[in-house]
């Protein structure tokens, strides 16, 4: 018979990722649930996915990434000889695409109403 695909555990700590991610971001929702400013719920919350799910190369691991602010957190504080300066880079990246986005659909739906 055919062999069973089951995920490595590579596979499962990024599902496990993720699902702490949907989960944070339901309760952003339904703590935020009364501000008047839907745009910047939005945005705080787009912000907190980029954070937590862009992936950044760990350094001395070949082939392996982990969430970019913690590869930036161990690198710049942990680490001694550490090299945040990947990490930093692609999370500035996230960041700055995450909040244009964010401005540019905030920007359109204000036009429209």
């Amino acid at each position: 018979m055919g062999d069973d695909v089951m995920p490595g555990p590579y596979a499962i700590a990024w599902l496990v990722v993720l699902g702490c991610v949907v989960v944070a971001l339901f309760a952003l929702h339904r703590a935020t649930r009364g501000w008047r400013a839907p745009g910047t719920r939005a945005t705080i919350g787009a912000l907190l996915a980029v954070w937590a799910l862009l992936p950044a190369p760990v350094p001395g691991h070949a082939g392996y990434y982990a969430p970019a602010f913690l590869v930036f957190l161990f690198e710049w504080w942990f680490q001694r000889p550490g090299e945040p300066g990947t990490s930093g880079i692609i999370l500035a990246a996230g960041t700055f695409l995450a909040l244009g986005l964010g401005l540019l659909l905030g920007a359109r739906r204000r036009r429209r109403d």
